[in-house]
Formats: structure tokens, sequence, C-alpha cells
């Protein structure tokens, strides 16, 4: 994914701010510059070998240096990029809710799964969406977020994880499911009543 492109040139010294990406991603640099006849690149103060080309894909942070040869002339210039590290997500168990009256739908308390989101990390905050795209974009998230209502069962909600203070994201999803339980009352009557059950059967007794 291109997160940035920087056209540098040399007739122009002032690179401006220093570049801010995420971990993960690359950026393009770029010092095309008319009448040059070759280009090195060094990183830290490294020349890094083979990297001839105007232009560099840098995947790592550190301070990046491109010198082009104009003319015989050797002129350099110099940017810093950081990658920030991108949160990391805990593990988010599936939240499934009983109904007894047969419905798909239920109510559900989203923020309950924060703290199994953020493993406790003060310093990021999550929202929640109906779907990827929203997630990805930073758009429509759910409102109602203790007392949101499901649309289909299950269903995916997707969360987004972003970090106050670099502003990287992260994104992961859980589903949220109603099962429709039966209700036994055994006290209605002193019979002795034999059931039987396939695995995983939800169905609930009342002594």
């Amino acid at each position: 994914m291109l997160i940035a492109c920087i056209s540098v040139g040399f007739a122009q010294v002032d690179l401006g701010d220093d570049v801010l990406s995420f971990e993960g991603e690359f950026v393009i640099l770029d010092v095309t510059t008319q009448n040059a006849t070759s280009y090195e690149w060094t990183l830290n103060g490294q020349v890094l070998i083979n990297q001839t080309a105007a232009t560099l894909a840098a995947t790592q942070s550190g301070l990046y240096g491109a010198t082009a040869l104009i003319n015989g002339t050797p002129s350099s210039v110099t940017v810093q990029v950081t990658f920030n590290p991108v949160p990391v997500i805990g593990t988010i168990t599936d939240f499934v809710i009983s109904s007894t009256n047969g419905q798909d739908f239920g109510v559900f308390d989203l923020s309950t799964k924060i703290p199994e989101i953020t493993n406790g990390d003060a310093n990021l905050t999550v929202t929640f969406y109906e779907s990827f795209q929203d997630a990805l974009g930073n758009s429509n998230p759910i409102v109602a977020v203790t007392n949101y209502v499901n649309i289909t069962n299950p269903q995916l909600i997707f969360v987004r994880v972003e970090d106050v203070s670099t502003g990287c994201s992260s994104i992961d999803n859980f589903t949220i499911e109603v099962q429709d339980v039966t209700v036994l009352d055994c006290s209605a009557t002193s019979e002795i009543t034999t059931y039987c059950y396939m695995n995983n059967d939800p169905t609930q007794f009342v002594p």
C-alpha cells in the first residue's frame, strides 16, 4: 500500500516535515532530478547496496539520504522516516446471548468487549462498526454501543483500535449471536421424563 510520495528537487534543500507512517506499510522516496546520471541511497549513513534508482521504497525507520550526480557534481539530501507500531488487539471472544422466545434479535452491550480488545491499555480507543469498509474508512460507527440490536444472526462486528499518541490503528472483528434455548419446567409434575440431546444442545432446565 502506498502511504506517501516525497519528491525532492536538489534545487530545494528544505524537505519539510519528517515522514510518519505505520509498521507494515512502505513509503516511496523520489529524488528524480534533471540531468542526474546516477543515484545513491543511504540509511543512517550506510550505503544501500544495489539501490541506484531515483526512487526507493522505505520500509523501516531511519534517516534516509540520497545523492545524485549532476553534471559530474554530487548533490545530497536527507529525510527522516518513522514507522510507528500499530496497536495490538487482544483475543476477542464471540458474544452470545440467549433467547427463550424464538427471536433472532437481541440487545448487546458491545462495551463489555473493550477490556478484551485493549488488554487494559488506556492509550487505545475502540470504535465499533457493522462493516469492514466502515472500519477501514473510520465512517458510520455504531452509536448505540451499550444497547446494540443485531441486524442479522449471527453477525460480524468490526472494531477499529487507535493509539491516541500516534494515530496508528488496527482492525479486527468478532461474532455476536442470539441462540434460542428451550426452558423445561421440571417442577410442573412429579413424573420422571427422559430427554435425549445432541452435542452442544442449549436446552436449559428449571428445577
